[in-house]
């Protein structure tokens, strides 16, 4: 296992997200499936009540068995609107952005890379990056971000996790198909963007300890996915769904939270010093799960896959605006996120410290 942590100190001056469509209940999903001929849907009831999934929103409309993503709903759109919503919460135009890097595992097409799109929607004429990484992008991005902002001098950096993966779903695929009951039963599509700046001013919020590890060397993937960017999510070969191997995750997976904690307490973390703690957002239980293999209190941990699912290399940055957003943070407080990755068995976080921006 390795792992690469930062130190320094950074500005988070802003966040925003961007769900498509309006929030749909699982009952309706499931009716909805229902309604298009498939009979295989008494496991997707149990797995839903099981995960702790209530509702979630998509960029598809669950009409068809293969769709694309609503006009509007497009992965590069959704980007946008959350880019946009984070650059308006900063009193920032996007011409003060001095990098943009992207993470997603939907790219609208594979060639060119999604946040190419990203940009032609917002009119950005500036560099940009793109990882096409799952649930730890967000991690990533931020060791690519640091470097640009340790100067004091640099301009701000926006990041964005954008997932629009229901086009991968084939509701006929149930019966032939178990691992894709649980695709179906949680992952939902959305946006969510921060904007960093550099640690030269005294008021805000800010992150710091940037972690991120790999401990999948040797191992298979946990999830996988062969081709198709969510534009075209199909050709001469089928649908390009999602490879989900849920027991083989569950056993490999606890194991990454747990190296997340050794590397923040390694770094002088005092765990008893956290007051929140925001995990990986695989399902609405995360809460339960964690909290007696990892012998902090429920009480503790923040999730909001309950109510829009599993949204991928989104989950992270939509549950820390949501955290932000809920008015239960206190100035100086701590955050801890761990984030876990089943592709390669990745994991990765950051200590979030709340403090209200003050706009200039």
């Amino acid at each position: 296992m390795s792992n690469r942590i930062v130190h320094s100190t950074f500005r988070l001056l802003s966040s925003g997200i961007a769900l498509p469509g309006t929030s749909i209940s699982n009952a309706a999903i499931i009716e909805k499936i229902e309604k298009m001929g498939v009979k295989e849907v008494r496991n997707l009831r149990f797995l839903s009540h099981l995960l702790g999934i209530k509702t979630r929103y998509f960029s598809r409309d669950f009409l068809n068995r293969i769709e694309t993503p609503r006009i509007e709903d497009t992965n590069p759109k959704l980007a946008s609107r959350a880019i946009k919503k984070a650059l308006q919460a900063a009193n920032l135009s996007v011409k003060d952005l001095g990098y943009l890097i992207s993470h997603t595992t939907s790219p609208h097409t594979l060639l060119p890379p999604n946040i190419s799109w990203v940009s032609d929607e917002l009119n950005y004429g500036g560099v940009y990056a793109e990882l096409r990484q799952a649930c730890t992008g967000f991690a990533n991005a931020l060791q690519l971000a640091s470097g640009m902002l340790l100067n004091p001098n640099n301009p701000p950096v926006g990041i964005v996790g954008s997932e629009t993966g229901s086009v991968f779903f084939d509701p006929y695929s149930l019966k032939e198909n178990k691992e894709q009951l649980i695709n179906l039963a949680q992952m939902g599509d959305g946006a969510a963007a921060v904007i960093l700046a550099p640690d030269n001013e005294e008021d805000g919020a800010r992150i710091s300890h940037l972690f991120f590890g790999a401990a999948g060397l040797g191992k298979k993937p946990g999830l996988s996915r062969e081709f198709g960017g969510s534009s075209m999510p199909f050709d001469q070969r089928g649908l390009a769904q999602f490879s989900h191997d849920f027991f083989y995750v569950k056993e490999n997976g606890i194991k990454l939270f747990k190296e997340g904690l050794k590397t923040i307490t390694s770094a002088g973390i005092d765990l008893n010093d956290i007051q929140w703690i925001i995990p990986h957002q695989a399902n609405g239980r995360m809460d339960e799960v964690l909290a007696p293999l990892i012998n902090i209190p429920t009480i503790k941990f923040f999730t909001s896959a309950n109510k829009v699912g599993n949204t991928g290399s989104a989950s992270i940055w939509i549950a820390l605006h949501q955290l932000r957003e809920s008015k239960k943070l206190k100035n100086g407080d701590k955050v801890l996120i761990l984030g876990a990755e089943a592709t390669k068995f990745l994991y990765g976080g950051f200590i979030y410290h709340h403090y209200e921006n003050k706009i200039h």
